[in-house]
């Protein structure tokens, strides 16, 4: 099971309850059967960099992601100090993938408009469709077919992903990839839906 937590920009009393700006966040748990986390996807600025220093400013953490949802709402900690405004769950997705991904981007270089927590944990759920749900899916990650046939043309992960995250119907809200995760649970619902009619 893939949990996924949106937080939507701090609200404007935040610095009342000690809790430091900020303008949102996607973090993706991904849980084992027996309710073990097998991982736990949070992506932040690198330190060193512009954005990574400025970051380090406002929230400063002791390390670059935290390793668990505890971790990253646990207002003494510089994640994000606060629960996610939602969390939704959903199955059927290739968890496999989406770790192996995660261990092999985790430490890429941070871009705001580009490359940023929604964009990688958009990346990583769109990475674990199958083609026919990616085909169903069109409409509402907004992209067109020939944006997939590039993207499965594409050798190299960190091209693809590179692809996925630059490409205009990857948008770096935090509600956006929110709002297309449940769209693949309403698909996910309607198919089993069907299959049991048919049955």
């Amino acid at each position: 099971m893939v949990k996924l937590h949106t937080w939507l920009p701090s609200p404007p009393n935040a610095l009342l309850q000690g809790i430091r700006p900020d303008a949102g966040h996607s973090s993706m748990e991904i849980i084992a059967d027996d309710g073990s986390l097998l991982a736990y996807v949070s992506y932040w600025p690198e330190p060193g960099t512009l954005i990574g220093d400025i970051t380090q400013i406002m929230k400063p953490r002791p390390q670059r992601h935290p390793a668990t949802y505890s971790q990253e709402i646990d207002p003494d900690i510089g994640y994000m100090q606060r629960p996610s405004d939602f969390t939704d769950g959903v199955d059927g997705l290739d968890e496999d993938t989406v770790i192996e991904l995660w261990t092999s981007i985790e430490d890429t270089g941070y871009d705001l408009l580009h490359w940023n927590c929604s964009n990688v944990v958009k990346v990583l759920i769109l990475s674990s469709f199958d083609p026919v749900q990616r085909e169903q899916l069109l409409e509402v990650a907004g992209c067109t077919p020939d944006d997939l046939a590039k993207i499965s043309g594409t050798q190299d992960t960190f091209e693809k992903l590179r692809y996925l995250a630059t490409s205009p119907f990857i948008d770096c809200r935090p509600e956006d990839v929110r709002r297309m995760l449940q769209a693949f649970a309403e698909l996910k619902r309607t198919t089993e839906s069907f299959a049991h009619v048919d049955e």
